[in-house]
């Protein structure tokens, strides 16, 4: 995903909630507000979850040497196993077979994602991952507790909350991309 279809896509998400959350005068708005800032946070993280990923594709289909990192340094890359039957089946690409396998990452686990980029660039990126790290734990239990912690307490999320994620967010992509631009 380009970063501008991203940048895009965020502010889609976030006009999209400003209009349901904009509906007060409807009495199932008290209902369901919250219900539309967690599914619009949860989906926030997955744009970037998306963005993170394409853009590692992008580089390692576009630049060799970038290939020839993540093969050597990316465990789920440099680890893939293939029998002959498999390697039969394929035209024998290895960005290809090493494509394939940035898809076991886990694009949430911000500080695995640093450090994949790190590898596969070759350089040490100067990320503050704190905001979007906490920011993906949020919509870990959104999305797999139902919006509550592990201690079985609610998450309360406000709509400013939500649109303070899609900044934090915007910032995180952008300052990632000034680094790979610049390398």
């Amino acid at each position: 995903m380009q970063r501008s279809l991203f940048i895009n896509e965020l502010d889609a998400l976030k006009i999209m909630a400003e209009n349901n959350l904009g509906n007060s005068n409807k009495m199932a708005f008290m209902l369901h507000s919250n219900i539309v800032v967690k599914m619009s946070y949860a989906y926030a993280v997955t744009l970037l979850e998306s963005f993170l990923g394409d853009t590692l594709k992008t580089l390692i289909t576009e630049n060799k040497n970038f290939l020839h990192n993540a093969i050597k340094n990316v465990e789920e890359i440099s680890k893939a196993k293939y029998s002959i039957a498999q390697l039969s089946e394929t035209d024998l690409n290895i960005c290809s077979l090493a494509l394939k396998h940035t898809t076991e990452i886990l694009f949430h686990n911000t500080p695995k994602v640093k450090k994949v980029y790190e590898q596969v660039l070759g350089v040490k990126l100067e990320l503050d991952i704190s905001k979007v790290s906490k920011i993906t734990s949020l919509r870990h239990d959104i999305v797999h507790r139902n919006g509550y912690t592990k201690d079985g307490e609610p998450i309360n999320l406000s709509a400013q909350d939500f649109y303070q994620a899609i900044d934090e967010i915007k910032e995180f992509s952008s300052s990632l991309q000034k680094q790979i631009n610049a390398i």
